[in-house]
């Protein structure tokens, strides 16, 4: 995978990772044991995170 085909979110998991730093895709407050609709926004592919780690 090429770095210039990540999306924003997969971005933010590349720049973390070496920091060993966490990605929190969470809006404030919200609940993801709720059933919570996320989008695209905040998925990271498989491949992303095996070229990352």
């Amino acid at each position: 995978m090429e770095t210039d085909d990540m999306t924003p979110a997969e971005e933010r998991v590349w720049r973390a990772f070496p920091r060993g730093q966490d990605v929190d895709f969470r809006a404030a407050g919200e609940d993801p044991a709720r059933d919570a609709d996320w989008g695209p926004d905040r998925t990271v592919r498989a491949t992303a995170v095996r070229a990352c780690c």
